[in-house]
């Protein structure tokens, strides 16, 4: 923690005590502890009665609406924290997280993420990491508009990250610039979990573009039995390029046909 931050926390605390909120704070920051949400945002509120705007009353609320699911308060929340803490990558992540659930609008959105990267070059590991998993986020939404070259614009400065979550993000981008040798190179390193029903569509994805639909059909049978929105669409494309398939991916692509009643779907 730096010296201004260290300041800023004294100051808080100092204003807390100072208007006779210590209790209600105490009261909160136990209450989170044993995850009873709506208890800790009661005492939030009092907090915050006492000491409109304090970072602490803010901080414990947004905590607390998170824990009890409560989204549109919680961006409220973080709409006031990020005001008096706008310094803080962190806040700035977990409101355009949470801008993203409730539908705000897409500029809403990005600029959180952007602000949140403010922490790249920060000595706090914390705001660093919050600074990465920003960039992620921001790539996502890229993915999201169809537009790649945007996607690996935000992963660049990630070139010697070797975590999964990158080599994901990389090998959509490349799928969706129909890269085939990038789409080779990345998918060979690129193993998710059968759980993974995103993975798993991505994986199939990654199959299909380079000509394999037996893996692809198998890869892309999981996801859609895993409830992948966009996975039955592609496999319904990697079925209807005709013949070819092996017996195990037939038999996976009847299985997902009975399981999702689709059996009477032309492409079948």
């Amino acid at each position: 923690m730096g010296l201004l931050d260290e300041l800023r926390r004294v100051i808080a605390n100092a204003e807390v005590s100072l208007v006779g909120g210590r209790e209600e704070r105490e009261l909160a920051e136990r209450a989170l502890a044993a995850d009873d949400f709506f208890r800790a945002r009661s005492a939030a509120h009092r907090l915050l009665d006492r000491a409109p705007s304090s970072p602490i009353g803010l901080a414990l609320l947004a905590d607390a609406c998170e824990g009890a699911h409560l989204d549109a308060e919680l961006e409220e929340a973080l709409t006031a924290l990020s005001r008096v803490a706008g310094g803080s990558p962190g806040v700035w992540l977990r409101l355009g997280r949470v801008r993203q659930r409730v539908g705000a609008e897409a500029r809403e959105i990005r600029e959180a993420f952007v602000r949140a990267l403010a922490g790249e070059d920060a000595g706090d590991e914390g705001a660093r990491r919050a600074s990465r998993e920003a960039r992620l986020e921001l790539a996502d939404l890229e993915l999201r508009a169809s537009a790649p070259a945007r996607a690996e614009g935000w992963l660049a400065p990630l070139v010697d990250d070797p975590s999964s979550e990158v080599l994901r993000r990389r090998l959509a981008c490349a799928v969706q610039r129909r890269a085939r040798a990038d789409v080779e190179r990345l998918a060979a390193r690129f193993s998710p979990e059968v759980s993974d029903a995103e993975g798993q569509r991505l994986a199939g994805e990654a199959a299909l573009a380079l000509g394999d639909r037996s893996n692809a059909v198998r890869s892309l049978a999981r996801a859609a039995m895993l409830a992948d929105g966009r996975a039955l669409e592609a496999l319904r494309e990697a079925i209807a390029r005709g013949p070819g398939l092996d017996e195990g991916a037939l038999r996976m692509a009847e299985t997902v046909a009975a399981e999702l009643h689709l059996e009477a779907a032309p492409v079948w």
